[in-house]
């Protein structure tokens, strides 16, 4: 059938399985563009805000994906801006395929108008690039592209098509491709051999992983093989999450900002088995002292690579999974006890550390692995911030960690985040950014947004009104810029609810943690005002001191506290629900943020329900926590609200029991008890801190809400 050259372009992309494309129209493109309209149910496109955020936007979604990211660009200045994310996706072996457009056939090299020769400028930056001026090739362009961009060491290709070819009408057949089916060079079998008889000789074996263990999918064939060889396994950058960060055999990454149990690892092991990486001077440091008591053996999909930086003893040429997978076959079992106790010895002697104390990166890099379970892709900029994310996120598979390794790009993070984002929404992406580069691309956020330049500054007047923001004038190369700098580093936010209208009401109060009526408590314990200790501590006949009125901590082993929840409803009313907010955690010898304790909620001495606390937390100190506060204690709670109305009880919106307010019966007569108790024979005897005003990150008592409505006449 025949159809225009913006058409084929379409088809071609369907032809490819594309789902997503990155981009910003011009002039040259719009044909193109035109066409993509057309067919937006099938293809969706991503208006980004500058053309390098498309680049790096398409350089994330086939990061996370493992599929041929897209961008598109139009001539001139269009297609220079998309030179920095190409780069970026050569470096660190990316398959894109970056479609541009130029002036007219008959106008190139006549320095027309937005005339550039993109093909020329992105030679050495690309696997292979075309200029296409005649439309009948343009499919058969297009599919090779694409086959080189995703097969053998994987790279960005770029195709340049003038307008007019974009417009000339041509034959178009529809070709079945599939994507999956890569032809691969064969393994030498010599070659193969020497790796196993290297392997079965070595004493003290290292695997080092890199990027081409992540682009092969070699992850599974990975785990199998560092196992099976019994050896260690450090990881560059690009190398994070081929190997799973909380496997045994793990012992951080390799280099300048690697832990020193591999760098002292891979100083003495006697066979160090490089699995696609390129040996970057980041890892190596001074070459002729690495890995120097070594013999290297590299496995690799690009013979370039070979003895490029390092010599090897020994090589491996292929694609990395499948020369995993004969290796597992051909080696035998290997058992490395000695080695992998001395590399454990250093991990212990030498693990990642920061100050505890203050907000710090490693400390939000940990936070964000927590809140997340691991499981979300994280996306980086270029600087501190990429190796504490890098450091302290343990990465469980490949496509996990998104960065510019290679380039090392400010202003990557944010269009990566996009693009992977697109490729995988069912997935949470965070980008971890540095102030500088999140200024480059900052706009990408509007741009997905919709928020206009306008809007955008209002909402930092807003920022800056609040106090929360400083705004100042800068003098820059190119006139005066506006500086925006953080005051407040946390915001604490409550949110009210809505209450119910109609017959009946709502009645709260506030129970200091100190004001309880009855208690049982047992060593580790102890209770303190915001000003000092009260007593000793590990002495339960403290808790009857009388200051504990003005207490804001208590903690226990086990026992119990019990208050008297306030009463004062209007005469015939009935208790409908029955809410108690608490700051609240286990209680551990000092602190333990993994500390499990089984919390048993009972109302009138009727068991309620049970909370697993998940640890007693003092890694940072509490936002409310005095300054004068021992360190090594804990700090800080997790905000629990516990909910008893007539359908039963829940945690933060969970159902604990079915012990229901109807079942209670409580009414404006009822005196009502609420104990806090960790019972001896619990699953996780693991104590419990109640944080009250002037402590932990919430300042707040036991907060009660009743909602109330009149008895029913007859029920009196």
């Amino acid at each position: 059938m025949q159809l225009t050259g913006a058409e084929i372009v379409i088809e071609c992309l369907k032809e490819q399985g594309v789902d997503t494309v990155f981009g910003y129209p011009g002039g040259a493109i719009l044909n193109v563009y035109d066409a993509l309209y057309k067919h937006s149910d099938e293809i969706c496109h991503i208006l980004t805000s500058h053309e390098q955020g498309a680049a790096h936007a398409a350089d994330g979604y086939a990061r996370a994906t493992g599929k041929v990211g897209v961008c598109l660009a139009t001539s001139g200045p269009g297609a220079t801006n998309l030179v920095t994310g190409i780069a970026t996706a050569y470096m660190d072996s990316i398959p894109v395929v970056a479609i541009t457009c130029n002036v007219g056939v008959s106008l190139l090299g006549k320095d027309s108008f937005q005339e550039i020769d993109i093909a020329g400028i992105t030679m050495p930056i690309t696997k292979h690039n075309y200029i296409v001026k005649d439309v009948d090739k343009l499919a058969d362009t297009i599919r090779k592209a694409f086959l080189i961009a995703r097969t053998g060491r994987p790279g960005p290709v770029l195709i340049d098509i003038p307008k007019d070819v974009t417009a000339n009408l041509s034959e178009y057949q529809k070709v079945e491709i599939d994507v999956t089916d890569i032809q691969r060079k064969k393994i030498d079998e010599d070659e193969i051999e020497t790796a196993v008889k290297m392997i079965q000789r070595a004493k003290k074996p290292y695997i080092f992983v890199g990027g081409g263990a992540v682009l092969s999918g070699a992850s599974e064939s990975l785990v199998e093989f560092a196992h099976k060889i019994d050896a260690p396994v450090t990881d560059s950058l690009m190398g994070k999450g081929a190997f799973p960060g909380t496997d045994e055999l793990y012992s951080g990454m390799l280099g300048m900002h690697g832990t020193k149990a591999s760098n002292f690892g891979v100083s003495q092991c006697d066979l160090l088995i490089v699995v696609g990486a390129r040996f970057s001077d980041r890892v190596t440091g001074n070459a002729k002292k690495f890995a120097h008591h070594a013999k290297i053996l590299q496995i690799d999909i690009d013979p370039a690579e070979i003895d490029k930086n390092i010599l090897t003893d020994a090589s491996v040429t292929g694609d990395i999974k499948e020369v995993l997978i004969i290796l597992n076959e051909k080696v035998e079992q290997q058992s490395h006890e000695e080695w992998k106790q001395q590399i454990e010895e250093y991990k212990e002697k030498h693990p990642l550390t920061y100050h505890p104390k203050g907000l710090t990166g490693p400390y939000i890099v940990e936070e964000i692995y927590r809140q997340t379970n691991g499981d979300a892709i994280i996306t980086t900029e270029v600087g501190q911030h990429q190796m504490w994310a890098a450091q302290y996120y343990k990465y469980e598979r490949p496509r996990q960690f998104l960065t510019s390794g290679g380039l090392g790009t400010m202003g990557y993070g944010l269009g990566a985040a996009i693009g992977a984002k697109c490729g995988c929404p069912d997935k949470v992406v965070v980008n971890i950014a540095g102030d500088g580069c999140f200024r480059m691309n900052m706009n990408e956020i509007a741009a997905r947004l919709q928020i206009t330049n306008g809007a955008l500054t209002s909402h930092i007047r807003k920022l800056e009104e609040a106090g929360l923001i400083r705004v100042t004038q800068d003098s820059a190369g190119h006139g005066n810029q506006k500086m925006c700098s953080v005051l407040e580093t946390r915001i604490l936010v409550e949110i009210g609810t809505q209450e119910e209208t109609g017959e009946g009401g709502i009645f709260r109060a506030e129970i200091p943690v100190g004001q309880y009526s009855d208690y049982q408590v047992f060593p580790t314990c102890g209770i303190s005002t915001t000003k000092k200790m009260i007593g000793e501590v590990d002495d339960p006949r403290y808790f009857a001191h009388p200051d504990r009125a003005e207490a804001g901590i208590l903690w226990l082993s086990k026992g119990y506290v019990e208050y008297l929840v306030p009463n004062i409803l209007p005469a015939g009313q009935k208790i409908d629900e029955l809410t108690f907010t608490m700051e609240i955690s286990s209680e551990a010898p000092g602190f333990n943020n993994d500390w499990p304790s089984d919390i048993t909620f009972l109302l009138n001495d009727t068991p309620v329900g049970v909370w697993t606390s998940p640890g007693d937390f003092g890694d940072r100190h509490g936002l409310f926590t005095p300054n004068w506060w021992f360190s090594g204690w804990n700090q800080y709670g997790l905000l629990k609200m516990l909910v008893i109305d007539q359908n039963g009880t829940y945690i933060d919106g969970m159902k604990i029991s079915d012990v229901s307010t109807t079942q209670l019966q409580l009414d404006y007569k009822s005196q009502i008890r609420l104990k806090f108790a960790v019972q001896e024979d619990a699953a996780h005897v693991g104590g419990m801190t109640l944080f009250g005003s002037g402590f932990g990150n919430y300042s707040q008592g036991i907060r009660v809400r009743m909602r109330y409505s009149p008895i029913e006449k007859g029920n009196e």
